[in-house]
């Protein structure tokens, strides 16, 4: 296993609203940033728009407390 592997959330079956993934062998969790004019840096945000004919499901996770922030946003 990789320290990336290693650093990854537990596994879970209870819906723990966990999230890890590695990419290239580096870790992208979400971490809530310090806020930004009109709102907060949230790491961890999901969205779902079934308004018309554009249905659609989002997850957007950020790591905005790392010098080099990651995202990751899943387009359903």
């Amino acid at each position: 296993m990789s320290y990336c592997e290693d650093q990854l959330p537990a596994i879970t079956t209870t819906g723990a609203n966990t999230f890890g993934c590695c990419i290239n062998g580096n870790l992208l969790k979400p971490r809530d940033g310090s806020g930004t004019f009109g709102g907060s840096d949230l790491g961890f945000q999901a969205w779902s728009d079934t308004s018309g004919n554009n249905e659609y499901d989002e997850i957007d996770i950020h790591d905005f407390a790392s010098e080099r922030t990651g995202k990751i946003v899943i387009h359903i």
